[in-house]
């Protein structure tokens, strides 16, 4: 039960006085019913639910301090946005030689917040994009290098860091980043790897309104695969948002 209002309207009831205990309903200045299932004196009902307009309910807005589990909200049909993702328990996969796989996680995440998700790739490299002024931050990961490309991947003026251990394994890894906005102006951003801090950044709006990665034009966040042979995969096995300040919005 979505506990949301629903239009057209239906209830048990009685229509124009006529006797009987069916299921109503009204809807365009018409009222529809149909015969209780009565078996034996008793009678059986059943809640119908159904959507407006063919659009499904949406999920709301995870509040401050909420967490909010992503690879539920995905639908492979509308979010893979390049390349070949598949579903594969617990969560998706992509094994597709040669060709960026861009994979949505369809929420706003707000303000601040801490995105939090394990993976695991076998040769391939692996990004995490944050939405920030109409611009998508792309955080790179190869090997045990991960770069912030303020500017175009492999930028040398880009920030860089050092990660505690290659993530190209085939190991499963868990990786947190946190954002946040001490000031109006400022805009701070850390990466733990398996629990250890592996990069710290800070800088201003400005900086972000002037990213010109390849991820731009996007509201929501996003993951990004590269894979250089056929016999290699990468693997999204989690995903869950903790809002700091600010609510994230599913935009479905």
């Amino acid at each position: 039960v979505t506990k949301e209002p629903l239009n057209p309207a239906v209830f048990l009831s009685q229509v124009d006085n006529n006797p009987g205990h069916g299921l109503a309903w009204y809807s365009d200045n018409t009222w529809g019913i149909v015969d209780p299932d009565n078996i034996n004196g008793r009678y059986f009902y059943y809640v119908v639910e159904w959507d407006v307009d063919g659009q499904a309910a949406k999920p709301k807005a995870a509040p401050e301090g909420a967490k909010l589990e992503l690879l539920s909200l995905i639908d492979l049909k509308q979010d893979v946005l390049q390349g070949q993702w598949n579903s594969e328990a617990p969560g998706f996969v992509t094994w597709k030689e040669n060709e960026n796989a861009v994979l949505r996680l369809p929420v706003e995440p707000g303000n601040e917040y801490a995105l939090t998700s394990t993976f695991k790739t076998r040769n391939g490299n692996f990004s995490f994009v944050l939405p920030f002024e109409s611009n998508g931050l792309e955080v790179f990961l190869s090997g045990g290098r991960l770069e912030l490309c303020l500017k175009p991947l492999n930028d040398p003026s880009n920030p860089k860091g050092t990660l505690p251990g290659p993530v190209y394994d085939g190991e499963p890894h868990e990786i947190q980043i946190e954002v946040n906005r001490p000031s109006q102006t400022d805009v701070e951003l850390k990466v733990t790897l398996d629990g250890k801090q592996a990069f710290q950044w800070k800088g201003s709006r400005e900086q972000l309104k002037q990213i010109s990665g390849r991820y731009n034009n996007q509201p929501c966040l996003l993951i990004g695969t590269f894979l250089p042979r056929n016999d290699l995969y990468a693997k999204l096995l989690s995903a869950e948002l903790t809002t700091i300040a600010g609510a994230a919005k599913p935009i479905r």
